[in-house]
């Protein structure tokens, strides 16, 4: 069943965000400055202080500017799923669209990375979980 592969993503996700949290700027839209705080290889969660620009089922282009020593930025489209008031920032869920322009190959690498050991890249903070 279809429930059983959700329930399955979800639980990774936790699992993840028990071990760390990452904490990095991102860009959305060339203008809006957020932190990424989670990244998997469906998508991504991010924190802003404004979310005046953006609404649910909007797809935003996030850009991950400086990490591991990357030349250029990685971006990412990616549909907007949730967002969340906790003070004093916004919590918004996004969906990566998997187009033929969406980098794969650098997501794959860039997530498998934050999985094993997050304090190889550098730019991020990472957040010890319990």
């Amino acid at each position: 069943g279809g429930a059983d592969g959700a329930g399955a993503q979800e639980a990774a996700f936790v699992n993840r965000n028990q071990r760390h949290s990452i904490f990095t700027k991102v860009i959305i839209n060339n203008s809006v400055d957020a932190y990424l705080v989670d990244i998997s290889t469906e998508g991504m969660k991010l924190l802003l202080l404004e979310k005046d620009h953006l609404a649910k089922g909007e797809i935003i282009s996030v850009s991950i500017e400086s990490v591991g020593g990357i030349k250029s930025s990685l971006v990412f489209c990616a549909v907007i799923r949730w967002i969340v008031k906790e003070s004093p920032f916004w919590q918004i869920g996004g969906e990566f669209v998997k187009d033929a322009a969406f980098p794969l190959a650098q997501l794959k690498a860039l997530v498998r990375t934050v999985e094993i050991d997050p304090r190889r890249l550098g730019g991020l903070v990472v957040i010890e979980g319990t």
